[in-house]
């Protein structure tokens, strides 16, 4: 009796394995629980949700034409799922599912610890009492448990496959009447692997005694585990010598359970299978040449026969139309009709141009025309006797609405050279199950034309063509082929769905008009969907676009979940979708499709369509221009997420105008004004290989007037590609880029990309902006470790040829020829005079070259704690490197320090910004150190090198001026100074004139700091350290002004390379210069000091006016009084070479402005308490030279 209500929980791998999505819980707050075990405080509950998707069972069936048997609901219900999960070598872990809710059965593993990321085994099997019944197994990763969020992976099958035997216990029941007709049923199971066949059984019909109907039992006891054709041959005799009726049924054996259920295509499910008389009537038979089958059921190698056979499997037709005629004129609306064919039926001539004919269908027909074996190899419909025919033609009558669904199954189409479809054409629904159909022709769809809004679907391992092929078609070398377009399949307003296991394979389309497709061209609302495990390979068109897929007009669509590889053609290799067409693609896999001819889009070409990619991979993909993975231009929507591009590539050979290995996003001319809209989320490029220009090409994607942005997010990674010119990474020609969002987690990364080319300048070992009308603004990430090598190489991170906003992350340990560091080049063209760099916020770079007369603009507040080392392409003092976009607020005066200048290689000049933005120098000197031994003689004698001491002066690099006031300023962020200032001439100076005027009014702590803080932003090692300190950090208003006992303990570490004050007797051996005068230079004071004598006693005059001493020191005496690090007092023999342990003031020496000339000898000592400020008081800096 039949049960609606019953279903079934089975597993389908070829309607026997059941496909299981998990979803791993793991580090989310509610789906993962803190274990409480004591033993384990760490341990956690891994929760592991498994879903059988396929569940009820009747869903599942009503897509398939034909019955199936299964077990009983009831016997299911009570299994057992058991999971077992392992790592490595790590001990495995148990749980058994608890009571399913919405089919998800839950899967625990307590006590479970994941520290970091990790992949595991998990090893399910399902139980019927203590018989295991199935069997499956997959990998997946689990994320750390500090980590957040979910993970979910397929688990690929269960299977009931080389387990134990089950039994079988199946009902047949007649139909009133047919028991006169029928007494016995022969019955056999076929498996894919012969040695399970059970062959040569039979069952008698018997009337029950119940209600008088008569039954036979399909029955086996011992029976593989499997999934079994059940071949039913009907008799009047005991024996198989005159079938009356034949039919297929598909049988499901698990194992230690009994398969006792019908499950019906309409949905229902029933413990008994009805033998009705129209059955007897709405099958038919054809027997071709060369049947086996037929030649068993006939005992004679025959044929069958149109005129003498009346389609019954004792009398079969020779062709299809006489079967199908019958069909056509019994046809009720609601009967499903099936015509088996066995042989190859390849008859000499034809009516219609078609092997098989029906048009102007107007009642809704259920047709299915079945190979006789599954072998599709030994049922065979061949054309090749019949010019311009086709294999199948069926149209449903124009204006009518009827439903007419047409299953080809378990058939071999071929020999067919059609004038639409070359095997098949029509309107009605199409439906390809185990079939094969090669060598076919037509003028529009080597396979199949689909007219009107009929649908196609290829299942149960379809090909058209050649799955087995390794190389793209070619116009000598294909399988199926089409005149104009579409080499397999040519789809109108209907949906063609390829399923898993299924090729569009090896096909090749003259393409000798603007409608190509060398596998599939889609017209009007048409929609292609291919199946995760279903193929679309190496086909090709000749002469115009999409090898493997063609979305003709405006309303087609894809939705790509498989493969598409091996395709070639002059533009989109593997797909081209053209105007107002639509391309989704999950999961997919893109690869070695190539374009010839100077085409664009390797792997897939779209213009002014909207394509969604997520989870994609677009692999070995070449082009013969532009976009070896992807090209996309015209007025497109590109939205990339967690798609992997790699080894894409263009062409590799001159001239030099090849964009995009992996993507072009823009415009190859000049006139098209319609722009990508274009987001790249968490993707990854990697080994590409440009010929020319850029991993990535955004080129004339963008302007003042209509402008677009390519946004490169989330956690992308652009690594170790390469190009032979320009923009390793990333080309940016007329268009605007995006890397990162403010205030995003997640940012990209561009790593390890290099130049390969030599011999030639060429610019941006990780990004190019090429031109003035090209912008790249960066919020974040990391642009590191890129390199442009080559004899030529201008940099190996940014080429800056337009607008540069950097907003944020880091710029760092690229280099370009030579390996020399190099990370932003601001316009090293002469054409680039527009070049600019924009910096605010988080930016962060290691060195930026900047050519002259170009600037960094600061437009926003820096947070870094140093910003940029700066290269200039001119060392000259008073050039502007720096300016701020905004003058109420001066960011050059308020984070120039946070610059540096790369030195100029004299080994004796320091460079560094003033705050106005501008370069300033201090010239060191460097003086050869000796050693004193308390012998010498000097003139004048001296109070310092007294008899018996002995010293060693290090050999040091020794500023040539008293630090000005402008590098006060500059490091200090003040000028503390209030003496006046004039120049030589006695003109008092006022504003930034007086800059250049020896600091003052600088006590002894503020002159240590001001050391501290030069080494630092020098990229020395600081010399002092004073308690509680930090120099990094330190405010000028945060210097003591009054005595300070940790400032006073002050140490200094004499060994460190930062820049310090000199030692007394440092400063008097320098100030000496070698020589015997009593002024620093000369024994008259007026020609190297500045005093009383020559000021009147008005204040400071500029540095480096007055003639150097013999070491090229200036000012050693007079101006200001120079502080040194030693503590005042009477010295000795033994006193240290640093000068006394304590005292009550520091050395200052040199004089000063307002001294008289006995004051400004080079022996003169002075003391000042160390916490007092006076204008009189400045300083000079050494540092060690080894």
């Amino acid at each position: 009796m039949q049960n609606n209500k019953k279903y079934l929980l089975f597993f389908k791998k070829n309607l026997f394995v059941l496909l299981i999505s998990l979803t791993i819980f793991c580090g989310c707050q509610n789906d993962v629980q803190e274990n409480t075990n004591p033993g384990n405080a760490n341990g956690k509950t891994l929760s592991v949700a498994v879903n059988f998707s396929n569940f009820p069972a009747t869903n599942l069936i009503k897509s398939n034409s034909l019955r199936s048997a299964h077990p009983s609901a009831e016997n299911l219900s009570s299994c057992v799922f058991k999971a077992t999960l392992t790592c490595g070598t790590e001990t495995s872990v148990e749980s058994t599912a608890s009571t399913p809710s919405d089919q998800n059965y839950i899967f625990s593993f307590p006590n479970f610890v994941n520290s970091a990321e990790k992949t595991y085994t998990l090893d399910v099997s399902v139980y019927s009492g203590n018989e295991k019944i199935a069997t499956g197994t997959s990998s997946f990763t689990v994320p750390a448990f500090t980590e957040k969020g979910k993970s979910s992976v397929t688990l690929n099958s269960l299977t009931t496959e080389g387990l134990p035997h089950g039994n079988v216990s199946l009902k047949l029941k007649l139909e009133d009447g047919l028991n006169d007709r029928i007494k016995y049923v022969h019955y056999e199971f076929i498996n894919t692997d012969s040695s399970k066949n059970i062959t040569g059984l039979s069952s008698r019909f018997t009337q029950d005694s119940t209600d008088s109907k008569y039954y036979a039992t399909i029955s086996n006891n011992s029976i593989s585990a499997g999934v079994y054709s059940l071949n039913l041959k009907f008799t009047l005799e005991s024996t198989e010598t005159n079938i009356i009726y034949f039919r297929k049924e598909t049988v499901n054996i698990w194992s230690g359970m009994t398969t006792d259920y019908w499950y019906l295509s309409q949905g229902l499910v029933s413990d008994t299978l009805e033998i009705t008389n129209s059955m007897l009537f709405d099958t038919y038979y054809v027997c071709g040449t060369n049947s086996e089958f037929f030649t068993s059921i006939l005992g004679t190698d025959e044929t069958g026969s149109d005129t003498d056979g009346d389609g019954s499997l004792k009398k079969p037709y020779a062709t299809v139309q006489p079967a199908l005629d019958k069909i056509l004129a019994a046809n009720d609306g609601a009967t499903e009709y099936t015509i088996y064919v066995g042989g190859t039926v390849k008859p000499s001539s034809v009516v219609n141009g078609a092997l098989v004919y029906a048009t102007d269908i107007d009642k809704k027909l259920k047709l299915n025309i079945v190979g006789i074996t599954e072998d599709n190899s030994q049922n065979i419909l061949d054309a090749s006797l019949c010019s311009r025919t086709k294999n199948l033609e069926f149209n449903i009558k124009s204006g009518s609405t009827a439903d007419v669904t047409v299953t080809i199954k378990n058939l071999s189409l071929t020999g067919a050279t059609g004038v639409l479809g070359g095997a098949v054409s029509g309107t009605a629904d199409f439906i390809f199950d185990n079939v094969h159909a090669y060598n076919n022709r037509g003028d529009y769809g080597g396979v199949i034309f689909s007219d009107g809004s009929g649908n196609v679907t290829l299942q149960n391992g379809t090909v058209f063509g050649n799955k087995d092929v390794t190389e793209a078609a070619t116009s000598g070398n294909y399988s199926n082929s089409s005149t104009y377009n579409s080499g397999a399949i040519r789809l109108f307003d209907g949906t063609l769905t390829i399923k898993k296991g299924c090729y569009v394979s090896g096909n090749y389309s003259n393409g000798s008009n603007t409608n190509a497709g060398g596998g599939i061209s889609v017209q009007g609302t048409g929609k292609v969907i291919l199946e995760k495990g279903a193929f679309v390979q190496y086909n090709t068109v000749g002469t115009y676009c999409g090898g493997g897929i063609y979305l003709q007009t405006r309303g087609s669509s894809a939705e790509i979940y498989g493969t598409i590889q091996g395709n070639k053609a002059p533009n989109g290799g593997g797909i081209y979708a053209n105007t107002g067409t639509t391309v989704t693609l999950n999961g997919a896999t893109i690869s070695n499709n190539a374009t010839f001819n100077n085409g664009n889009g390797g792997g897939f070409y779209s213009t002014d369509s909207t394509v969604n990619l997520t989870d994609c991979n677009f692999t070995s993909n070449n082009s013969d221009k532009n976009g070896g993975g992807l090209y996309i231009t015209g007025s497109s929507t590109l939205n990339l997420e967690n798609c992997n591009f790699s080894d894409n590539s263009t062409k590799n050979e001159s001239p030099y105008d090849y964009y995009g290995s992996a993507l072009f996003i823009g415009s190859s001319t000049n006139t098209d004004t319609s722009l990508v809209d274009a987001t790249i989320n968490n993707c990854t490029f990697s080994e590409n290989n440009a010929y020319s220009y850029g991993t990535i090409a955004v080129y004339k994607n963008g302007d003042t007037i209509n402008p677009k942005t390519v946004k490169i997010i989330g956690n992308t990674k652009i690594t170790d590609n390469t190009s032979k010119y320009l923009g390793n990474a990333i080309f940016i020609e007329s268009a605007n880029v995006q890397l990162g969002e403010e205030n995003a987690t997640d940012y990209p990364t561009i790593n390890g990309n290099n130049s390969t080319n030599d011999g030639s300048s060429r610019y941006g070992g990780a990004i190019t902006i090429y031109d003035a009308d090209a912008t790249l603004t960066m919020y974040g990430g990391e642009i590191k470790n890129n390199t442009n090598d080559p004899t030529g190489g201008k940099v190996g991170g940014v080429f800056v040829g337009g607008t540069f906003n950097f907003y944020g992350g880091s710029i760092t340990g690229n280099t370009k020829e030579n390996n020399t560091p190099n990370d932003i080049n601001l316009g090293d063209i002469t054409s680039y005079s527009s070049a600019k760099l924009n910096i605010k916020d988080a930016a962060k770079a290691g060195r930026i070259y900047l050519p002259t007369g170009k600037k960094i603009t600061i437009e926003g507040d820096l947070t870094q704690s140093e910003v940029a080392t700066i290269e200039p392409n001119s060392y000259t003092e008073g050039t502007q490197v720096l300016e701020s976009s905004s003058t109420t607020s001066n960011y050059v005066s308020r984070y120039c320090n946070l610059f540096n200048i790369v030195p100029d290689g004299t080994d004796r000049n320091f460079w560094y910004i003033k705050t106005s933005g501008k370069l300033v120098k201090i010239v060191e000197v460097n003086v050869n150190g000796t050693e004193i031994t308390g012998t010498e003689t000097w003139t004048p004698s001296s109070e310092v090198f007294v008899s018996g001491r002995t010293l060693k002066i290090p050999t040091l690099f020794v500023s040539d001026h008293e630090v000005t006031r402008g590098e006060f300023l500059d490091v200090m962020g003040k000028d503390p100074s209030t003496a006046p200032a004039y120049d030589a001439n006695g003109t008092e100076l006022t504003g930034d004139a007086v800059l250049n005027n020896p600091v003052n009014y600088v006590n002894w702590y503020a002159a240590i700091a001001y050391c501290n803080k030069l080494s630092i932003k020098e990229g020395l090692t600081p010399c002092y350290t004073v308690e509680g300190v930090d120099f990094s950090t330190l405010e000028y208003s945060g210097i003591p002004t009054s005595s300070n006992s940790a400032w006073n303990a002050a140490s200094c570490d004499f060994t460190e390379n930062g820049y310090r004050l000199p030692t007394e007797a440092e400063w008097e051996y320098l100030a000496r210069g070698g020589e015997d005068f009593t002024y620093a230079g000369s024994a008259t004071i007026d020609e190297v000091a500045w005093c009383t004598s020559n000021t009147n006693n008005t204040g400071t005059r500029e540095v480096k006016t007055k003639k150097a001493n013999g070491y090229g020191l200036y000012d050693m005496s007079g101006n200001v009084h120079e502080w040194c690090w030693d503590w005042y007092g009477s010295i000795s023999s033994s006193t240290d070479s640093a000068g006394s342990a304590s005292g009550s003031g520091r050395v200052r020496r040199g004089g000063f402005w307002f001294s008289d000339d006995s004051n400004c000898a080079v022996s003169k000592r002075f003391s000042y308490d160390p916490s007092i400020r006076s204008y009189n008081n400045g300083l000079r800096v050494v540092r060690n030279a080894n």
